[in-house]
Parts: C-alpha cells; sequence; structure tokens
C-alpha cells in the first residue's frame, strides 16, 4: 500500500498496533503465570484482558475504514515480546522477586510501545476530525498509561523491587 496522506498513515499505524496487540498477549498471560507476586499476577491478567479490548476496538475501527485488521505485521513489537521471553521467561533466577522485577521490566516496555501507538492514533485521529475513532482510541491509550501506572506502583510501593534487592 502506498502511503499518501494522512489518513493511509492512519489505516497502516490501526493495522499495525492490533499486530501489536496480538503478538502482546500470548506474553502477558505467561508472564502473569511466571509472576511469584499476586498483585503483580492479577495485574498482568488484568492487562490480558485490556489487550483483548484493544485488540477488538482496532479490528472494530478497521472495519469501519473497511480494511482488514491483519494488513501489517509490527517488527517493533515482534522484538520487545522476543525480549520479554528471553529475559523473563527463559532466564535462570536464583530469586523470584528478581523474576518479578524483570517481569514488570519487561511488561512496561511492551506497554509503552503500546502507549505511543495509541498517543500518535488519537492525534491522527483528531487530525483527520475522526472524533468516533479518536474517543475509542483515548480510552485504550487512558487505559495503557493506568496499567502503566500500576506496574510502577508494583514495583515501588508494593516494594517487588525492594525485596528483590
Amino acid at each position: 500500500m502506498t502511503i499518501s496522506n494522512l489518513h493511509d498513515l492512519y489505516i497502516g499505524q490501526l493495522q499495525d498496533l492490533h499486530s501489536a496487540c496480538k503478538q502482546s498477549v500470548d506474553v502477558t498471560t505467561k508472564l502473569g503465570r511466571a509472576a511469584s507476586n499476586k498483585d503483580l499476577g492479577e495485574a498482568l491478567i488484568a492487562g490480558t484482558n485490556g489487550i483483548s479490548k484493544g485488540m477488538d476496538a482496532l479490528k472494530s475501527l478497521c472495519a469501519s475504514h473497511e480494511v482488514d485488521p491483519n494488513g501489517e505485521h509490527c517488527k517493533g513489537m515482534q522484538g520487545l515480546v522476543a525480549e520479554a521471553r528471553a529475559h523473563a521467561l527463559d532466564t535462570d533466577f536464583g530469586n523470584a522477586d528478581v523474576r518479578d522485577a524483570m517481569i514488570i521490566t519487561q511488561y512496561q516496555r511492551m506497554l509503552h510501545y503500546a502507549i505511543a501507538g495509541y498517543g500518535c492514533l488519537v492525534a491522527m485521529a483528531n487530525r483527520l476530525k475522526l472524533d468516533k475513532d479518536a474517543a475509542i482510541l483515548k480510552k485504550h491509550l487512558d487505559a495503557n498509561y493506568d496499567g502503566d501506572r500500576r506496574m510502577t506502583g508494583i514495583a515501588t510501593r508494593d516494594g517487588v523491587n525492594q525485596a528483590a534487592v
């Protein structure tokens, strides 16, 4: 597909973010199962549910623009998922709290990618005067920010990082 204008770019980015979400669901579930901290495991399960809702919204937005949501493969998330698997799931840890700290690290990296994607899409939708799209995307952007803050809280207030020391 040739990208000739902002609308074309917007459509490609909807597809890219759909691909990113699709790739991150499985590893997020596995991170949740690997977590020893109860709050962390619950937060990751909530994250999986949020990712799935985001995928559904992106699929719906693509349908409203008459495009296949599977038109793009997100190589950025592919790399982040590979990193999460290698560093949080496939590495041997002598301490469960250290693994939990790594799980938070890897999940937040994926969250930040989603935050960037949703943020750009909200800005594009606003510029294109796609108000309904922008409102839907903003809801999922906010949910990702909430997830990021929750992870930071588990790492700091709930003491995962302190326990990992």
